[in-house]
């Protein structure tokens, strides 16, 4: 620990590399997805990358209604991102890493969890730099985005900080990041197809990386590069009931409201602030969230909170 501690000190200036411009690939693996997998495609379409976009969303043998919102997304589709479906019968993430390798045809390709969510440049941070560094592989960085949802979203926040990203930089201070994980890595696409891609093993991308380094190729860490993980288990609360207080009419009232919800990283704050506060509030919010936001919605209710609609995709009502 105290030669990390110190090598990380050391290396603490992390160098900046140009922006680059080359197309890319990113390959998105879905396994019955149907409520995080067009969160996740927006955030590719929102990405500030200044290439082009090829995502390759890889169905494994889903039997949810994971295509339909994948070939719904299709029509949502910016102009410097272009989506392809995929379907692999064949379970296991290794197959379905596979197929969509078979399909890249750029120098450079990422993977990409289909429940996760990227920060609006964390492709232009891990392209600059495995272009600028020559890595045969680039692990990003991977955080809760709902931290705050419960003890034990936060208590993998940690894990993610502590347990893996210190220990990520200092393996990639000497090329040697033990694991490119498949929730969000970059690529160098002949290197990959030298090795015959990834083992139907369990820790695929563990294997894959120790192939990598085996031939003596480079394996790096961006810390810059950061995609947020939903973390599945929150719960909502039933017995914090806001009590009803009769405003006094001669006296000002505000009225709290809340839009665009619900957000699983913000809103649980807010309705502990309320609640600590003894508050109501008013919750407009956008349909396509419910679904992955069902338990907020449910506590909001419960708690006393009013909810009203912000449209299904909030859309530009103006005339």
């Amino acid at each position: 620990m105290s030669t990390m501690f110190l090598s990380n000190l050391l290396h603490w200036n992390l160098p900046k590399y140009p922006d680059v411009s080359e197309n890319t690939t990113v390959i998105m693996c879905a396994h019955n997805e149907e409520k995080n997998i067009a969160r996740s495609i927006r955030s590719v379409f929102a990405q500030r990358y200044a290439g082009h976009i090829r995502l390759i969303v890889v169905d494994n043998a889903s039997d949810d209604c994971t295509k339909q919102e994948i070939v719904k997304m299709q029509g949502n589709c910016v102009e410097n991102c272009s989506l392809e479906y995929v379907y692999c019968g064949q379970p296991g993430k290794a197959h379905a890493l596979n197929c969509g390798l078979e399909m890249v045809c750029t120098p450079y390709f990422i993977t990409v969890d289909g429940d996760t969510c990227l920060e609006k440049r964390a492709v232009q941070k891990i392209m600059n730099h495995i272009v600028s560094r020559g890595s045969a592989c680039v692990a990003g960085n991977l955080f809760v985005q709902n931290p705050g949802a419960s003890l034990a979203a936060g208590m993998q926040n940690y894990d993610y900080l502590l347990s893996i990203a210190a220990i990520k930089r200092f393996q990639g201070s000497y090329c040697s990041t033990l694991v490119a994980q498949g929730a969000f890595s970059a690529y160098r696409t002949d290197d990959v197809r030298q090795i015959g891609g990834w083992t139907d093993v369990m820790g695929e991308d563990i294997v894959l990386t120790y192939q990598l380094l085996r031939n003596r190729l480079s394996s790096t860490y961006e810390p810059a590069a950061v995609v947020l993980y939903l973390f599945g288990m929150i719960f909502y609360r039933t017995n914090r009931r806001i009590e009803e207080v009769q405003p006094d009419p001669e006296k000002p009232v505000i009225a709290l409201t809340f839009d665009d919800g619900p957000n699983a990283c913000y809103t649980p704050q807010v309705l502990d602030i309320l609640y600590e506060q003894q508050v109501p509030a008013t919750f407009f919010l956008v349909g396509e969230k419910l679904q992955a936001g069902e338990l907020l919605v449910r506590e909001m209710a419960l708690s006393g909170h009013e909810i009203g609609s912000h449209t299904y995709s909030h859309r530009d009502l103006t005339i």
